[in-house]
């Protein structure tokens, strides 16, 4: 080889070697993107239902720490069944999301309409629901009441300054009698509306890499009629007895009875949101009664909100869905 050419080859060989290197280098993540965001505040509500599912609003203010814009962050949600209900960004605009379900925890990915300066802040709000929170229910010993945890973790991966996270039960649930500590940590505050307990817990801050971890035990009567697995039997007699006190007793009561029902549904519907009652009102249009695939066609929204919607109107008494054949079919409760 001439002294010329030899040059040439080292040369070549190195000019490989970097397009080599370039080629295995690993883009940024979406996790290493987070990390130029902080979430300040950041309030967190979970909402329980007795069917095993936790509805999770995550509302807050996103800021750009970093030195370029931003058209998107992510959230971690320790769940592996996410389905996302609704997702806005400053003042209510739509933004496109999709969830990403790893080994442990699933990441929502959060567009956003217009890119994040750095040093700018923008607000946005996060709706899902998520089925592997709770724990199974369980039956208690005496066969009165079922038992079911919740677990929630908040592991961020972007740092979060001034935090609350709320815990709303079941109605009529109350804690756990059999749990030592049915909530853990002890919350910083409680209260009700009426129907439900709130439990509030307020972190000055939590940073990448740490966790809270949230539990509450809680229990909700069985439905009345299964009397503890028992069957209570009487005799003709006693049974025709009973039958003209109980009607006696209707006589006098009915009227009173349904006037407290008919006040208490008029107050049930304060505080509706407008969603519930575009279903309420679709469902008297068609006579008081529609099957519920025709609501995920009129409103355009997924089977999975429209099912969310409907379990509220119907723990307050203002709807009630039946199994006709292999559709569920939703009634209207008339006053």
């Amino acid at each position: 080889m001439s002294r010329i050419t030899r040059p040439l080859v080292i040369i070549g060989v190195s000019f490989l070697a970097v397009i080599s290197a370039a080629g295995t280098m690993t883009p940024l993540t979406s996790a290493q993107d987070s990390s130029s965001i902080l979430l300040n505040p950041l309030l967190v509500r979970a909402i329980v239902y007795d069917n095993g599912s936790t509805a999770i609003r995550y509302e807050g203010t996103a800021h750009n720490t970093g030195l370029t814009p931003l058209d998107s962050f992510s959230m971690r949600i320790d769940s592996l069944d996410v389905v996302v209900l609704s997702s806005t960004v400053a003042s209510g605009a739509e933004a496109a999301t999709d969830v990403t379900v790893l080994e442990r925890y699933s990441e929502v990915h959060i567009g956003l309409p217009t890119d994040l300066a750095p040093g700018a802040a923008v607000d946005f709000h996060l709706v899902v629901v998520a089925q592997d929170i709770q724990s199974e229910a369980s039956l208690s010993p005496d066969g009165l009441v079922e038992e079911r945890s919740m677990i929630f973790y908040l592991r961020p991966q972007s740092p979060v300054q001034n935090l609350t996270f709320t815990v709303v039960l079941p109605a009529h649930a109350t804690l756990s009698r059999t749990a030592a500590s049915p909530l853990f940590p002890s919350p910083d505050g409680n209260s009700t509306d009426g129907v439900s307990l709130i439990f509030v817990w307020s972190l000055s801050s939590l940073a990448p890499g740490q966790e809270q971890v949230f539990i509450v035990k809680y229990e909700f009567p069985v439905s009345l009629g299964a009397n503890g697995g028992q069957s209570l039997t009487f005799s003709p007699l006693a049974a025709g007895v009973i039958g003209l006190v109980a009607g006696a007793v209707l006589m006098f009561l009915v009227p009173r009875a349904w006037r407290v029902f008919v006040e208490r549904r008029r107050v049930k519907l304060v505080g509706i949101t407008d969603e519930e009652r575009e279903i309420l009102e679709i469902v008297e249009r068609k006579g008081g009664s529609c099957p519920q695939k025709e609501l995920y066609e009129v409103m355009n929204v997924s089977q999975a909100k429209i099912s969310l919607l409907l379990k509220g109107l119907e723990s307050r008494g203002l709807i009630r869905r039946l199994r006709e054949g292999r559709e569920n079919i939703v009634y209207l409760l008339e006053e």
